[in-house]
């Protein structure tokens, strides 16, 4: 009789074993598939932020041009516009 209480409990603590080793495999799968997606959204925000980068720095390369000397020059004498002459201007002093 003590012969099979104790083949009872082995068979048990393997059957435990087997049991806590494939929930513990199935943890670390789901684990991993999260760790893939968490790193594949993180790619993608990271592809947005340099395209807005990108795209950041050629709006100040355009807007650098639209604001130059030249570039104002050409634009005032397509509307018809031109220097003040003196007495046109008036300065408000700053408070």
């Amino acid at each position: 009789m003590n012969k099979g209480r104790g083949s009872t409990g082995w068979l048990l603590a393997i059957a435990l074993g087997i049991l806590s080793g494939m929930v513990m495999s199935l943890v670390m799968v789901w684990c991993n598939i999260e760790r893939m997606d968490t790193n594949y959204f993180i790619n993608i925000l990271q592809v947005d932020v340099r395209d807005r980068q990108a795209h950041r720095a050629k709006l100040e390369v355009e807007r650098e041009h639209l604001l130059s000397p030249y570039e104002l020059g050409r634009k005032a004498a397509a509307f018809g516009m031109r220097q003040p002459r003196p007495g046109q201007v008036r300065r408000m002093d700053g408070q």
